[in-house]
């Protein structure tokens, strides 16, 4: 067997260079575009590399366009993925933001908390794109809030996790995202919780966006009686459904490579999903 041949240096060299100079060039896209900045920076849960999907192009258009935005997708399909990188490139250029996120339980607010500060301290690719996304060493860092570095002395932190029936603190948002703020055992098994969540949704966090501000509902449909549901029958609300299937065939699999034909099709057989 022949050994490898062996790479001259100057070819090596022009191969490193034209690799930095397309990463130079990558990074100062992101700065600029989203979907330039999901495909740089993002990673997948299986920590491999990760591409606009086309039905996510929709979503990328609602963020984009309108400042109320009600973006409903079947569970797994990278909703809270998407929108948590959303979030860093929007306080990558105006680190002045301040993100309210609520989400079902507090445990849940947490896990979403966790994954942005995460990027921020471990992710190098982000560190490229915004140098500056740093946190603030003499401000909060716990599971529910965390200032970044920012100009002047701001009352309100950067970013806010909390559960939707959680204790409302005051302060004000520029951004409110609700990520899953609703789950079956709320809508269907506990209806009386449910109610109270999207009472306390439009009394107490809607009134804490600024008159500037965008807010944001990420989630799983369940019913008519969820948040989706009303926020259906609002006027000013931009919608982006996107589900499995068609009329003509409900195997139709909007994520092909994540879920197959063949897998929604056991799922049906086995749990009548």
């Amino acid at each position: 067997m022949q050994p490898p041949p062996i790479e001259k240096p100057h070819t090596r060299d022009q191969r490193l260079l034209a690799s930095a100079m397309a990463l130079g060039k990558s990074v100062v896209e992101a700065r600029k575009d989203f979907a330039t900045f999901f495909e740089l920076v993002g990673w997948s849960p299986e920590n491999t590399a990760v591409q606009v999907q086309n039905f996510q192009r929709g979503w990328l258009h609602h963020l984009n366009s309108y400042r109320r935005v009600l973006l409903l997708a079947p569970r797994g399909h990278g909703k809270s993925e998407f929108v948590t990188l959303r979030v860093l490139w929007e306080l990558g250029r105006d680190p002045n933001l301040r993100v309210k996120i609520v989400c079902q339980s507090d445990d849940r607010a947490k896990r979403v908390l966790t994954s942005l500060k995460k990027h921020i301290t471990s992710n190098r690719l982000l560190r490229l794109v915004f140098p500056g996304l740093k946190r603030d060493p003499n401000g909060a860092w716990t599971d529910t809030k965390i200032d970044l570095l920012r100009p002047g002395v701001p009352r309100d932190p950067s970013i806010h996790a909390l559960g939707v029936l959680s204790t409302v603190v005051g302060g004000r948002s520029d951004l409110l995202w609700f990520d899953d703020p609703m789950d079956y055992r709320m809508i269907i098994l506990q209806p009386k919780t449910g109610k109270a969540a999207v009472a306390k949704t439009f009394a107490e966090w809607m009134p804490t966006l600024v008159p500037t501000g965008r807010v944001w509902v990420t989630m799983t449909p369940w019913g008519e009686s969820d948040l989706a549901g009303v926020l259906r029958t609002r006027k000013g609300w931009a919608l982006c459904e996107n589900a499995v299937g068609t009329d003509a065939d409900p195997f139709v699999p909007l994520w092909p490579a994540r879920f197959s034909r063949e897998y929604l099709m056991e799922l049906r057989e086995s749990e009548g999903a």
